[in-house]
């Protein structure tokens, strides 16, 4: 099974912004929408660096260090869950490469757990930039204790999965609706815009609170946060000295994914077919139906 996830994983890392199809092909135009969509990765990437850079020098300069894991795992946390909502139903439930790998001697749990791992690497391009921000304003700070960097490495791997598992499981779920209605694209679009238009709502009564202090402002901020996302005072607890909060979080990110993935499993296949089903009217009647011969059936 691990070698069939290897092998299903790399074949879409392959393919990752037409990289592979623009690499055997003649087309220009290819070429240029691969180059179009690395260089806005990139230029992604820069302003997360600037942004995350920004704040923990801000942070550390007002003496508010213990405040770093907290805004830190927010910031990844909240990127990976908008990156990964939006392509979770189209990369998990994708027909085309469905209907390839479906035929092929693999389970369905490698290939559930390869699409995941696809969204994971995806998701790591921008992760690695803000966390790497935060690690090099530290080290040219010289004021963050050498436990800090260990920590926030570790938390690199891990900070994206919880997210990324309520992303995918609001995915599933909106094409599990499409797939039992008609109208399978309307249904889709109008669970993922009302989904985001809920969160917006939430995180933007949160703050409602209007604090003018800089440190108090942000205590609310992060403390509204935790409300929703108990987990991340685990994670940031951890660095205060507190390893088995800190454990506590990394086990839990790990069982919670593989649990909802291996749930997914079961009705996947299931999901995928409803999702390739045409609906019909269902207004067709039975009229009178006559019977000829082989070759006049062949003929006329």
């Amino acid at each position: 099974m691990l070698n069939e996830i290897k092998l299903l994983t790399k074949v879409q890392i392959c393919n990752y912004f037409g990289f592979n199809e623009s690499r055997y092909s003649k087309d220009s135009s290819k070429r240029k929408k691969m180059y179009t969509a690395v260089i806005g990765i990139i230029i992604f990437g820069i302003l997360i660096c600037t942004q995350i850079g920004g704040t923990v020098s801000l942070l550390i300069d007002l003496g508010m260090t213990d405040m770093i894991p907290s805004v830190v795992g927010s910031t990844v946390s909240g990127l990976t869950f908008m990156l990964t909502f939006f392509r979770a139903g189209p990369t998990l439930f994708s027909l085309n490469s469905y209907e390839k790998t479906v035929c092929l001697p693999v389970k369905v749990k490698s290939i559930v757990i390869s699409r995941f791992l696809n969204l994971y690497i995806y998701n790591m391009f921008f992760n690695i930039a803000a966390v790497g921000s935060t690690v090099v304003v530290g080290l040219m700070s010289s004021t963050l204790p050498i436990s800090f960097y260990p920590a926030m490495l570790i938390g690199l791997f891990i900070l994206p999965l919880l997210p990324m598992t309520l992303a995918v499981i609001l995915g599933a779920f909106g094409y599990y609706l499409a797939s039992k209605l008609p109208k399978k694209n309307v249904v889709s679009i109008v669970w993922q815009i009302g989904l985001m238009a809920l969160i917006l709502y939430i995180s933007s009564s949160s703050n409602e609170i209007s604090i003018e202090s800089i440190e108090g402002q942000l205590v609310n901020q992060m403390t509204s946060i935790e409300k929703y996302y108990p987990m991340l005072k685990w994670f940031s607890d951890g660095f205060n000295e507190n390893i088995l909060l800190y454990l506590l979080f990394v086990l839990t990110s790990l069982v919670i994914s593989l649990a909802v993935l291996m749930l997914i499993s079961k009705f996947y296949k299931g999901i995928c077919v409803g999702l390739s089903a045409s609906s019909a009217k269902r207004n067709y009647k039975m009229k009178e139906q006559r019977s000829s011969s082989v070759f006049k059936t062949l003929y006329v």
